[in-house]
């Protein structure tokens, strides 16, 4: 007999081992009824990516939630599926180099100046500075990696909000960091000029991330006619989404190679897992951003209240606010 298939829903026995001699025994974790078959949880808590890295296959009920868009109660502590059993969410990975780019075609655009004159037209009080002419060696400080790692328990994680920070800082601070490297939280983004300034660079690699998950070929996927052309964005949803959905649905006709039909599914619940922590980062960026402007609003309402009187809703959401830049 070889050792029981995989199940995080039916597992049912447990791996303990024997300090002495360094042997593994597998025990029963409950009664198990004859005839039914014999699961264990090889990997409780890894990602879709390191199930298939680590043992060839991904857990079929990830890709249902993933094809089902069921991330509830995942932006906390990992993942939820609709069956309630927990499964890990496989993180994206961020080019360092592509979030430095994303920086320095926002020095050379013309959003630093727009946004100075936004800033002096609301009176907001954040200080603003000439920004670098020259690119900066950022990585050869050794701190932060080539490539950045997003999770959905920490989408903006500190190697990002340093990296993007970097760019736009006087070159005093700079040189100060220079000489004691240190990671800087998303605390620093409070800052008004900073925060749009690096924020804007972030939205860049966002959307210039999310494109580069390019429709798969249902040809390549083990059907053995071709689908519409329905998941390449004709229909409504992300087209992985429907590419996914149609996969687990699909019946022995429809497929002429099921092994083509499995690294499909494979590839497309660890592809979107990862779009899904881009999504998660984008809200926490959104939501950074909405405080930024939150407090500014609120500085005015503060300085209207001692002037003329505190301004009405429509006046708050009105011409003033039209005057904020948005991402």
């Amino acid at each position: 007999y070889g050792p029981p298939n995989h199940s995080t829903e039916k597992k049912c026995t447990t791996l303990q081992r024997d300090t002495s001699d360094g042997t593994f025994t597998m025990i029963a974790e409950r009664p198990i009824n004859a005839g039914e078959e014999i699961c264990h949880a090889y990997g409780k808590g890894l990602t879709s990516a390191q199930l298939l890295q680590t043992f060839g296959f991904v857990e079929t009920g990830a890709s249902k939630r993933a094809a089902g868009n069921e991330w509830s109660g995942d932006d906390e502590d990992g993942s939820d599926g609709s069956n309630g059993v927990r499964y890990g969410t496989t993180p994206v990975t961020i080019s360092a180099q592509a979030v430095l780019r994303a920086c320095r075609s926002v020095i050379d655009s013309s959003f630093p100046e727009e946004l100075r004159d936004t800033m002096e037209e609301n009176d907001i009080p954040d200080e603003t500075w000439g920004l670098p002419t020259e690119e900066r060696d950022i990585l050869s400080h050794g701190l932060i990696s080539d490539d950045i790692i997003a999770a959905v328990d920490k989408p903006l994680p500190d190697e990002l909000v340093t990296l993007c920070c970097l760019p736009f800082m006087p070159d005093e601070v700079y040189a100060e960091w220079s000489s004691d490297s240190c990671l800087w939280s998303a605390e620093i983004l409070e800052d008004y000029f900073l925060g749009k300034l690096a924020l804007r660079s972030l939205m860049k690699v966002l959307g210039a991330k999310m494109e580069q998950y390019s429709a798969l070929d249902s040809s390549a996927c083990g059907f053995n006619v071709l689908v519409d052309d329905e998941h390449k964005g004709g229909g409504q949803g992300d087209p992985d989404v429907l590419l996914l959905k149609r996969l687990l649905k699909a019946s022995s006709k429809d497929i002429v190679d099921e092994s083509k039909r499995r690294r499909a599914i494979y590839a497309l619940t660890i592809r979107l897992e990862e779009k899904h922590c881009l999504r998660v980062l984008q809200k926490e960026m959104i939501n950074v951003l909405r405080s930024l402007d939150d407090d500014e609003e609120d500085r005015e309402t503060d300085n209207d209240d001692g002037q003329s009187g505190k301004r009405s809703s429509s006046d708050i959401d009105g011409a003033s606010s039209s005057k904020k830049i948005k991402l």
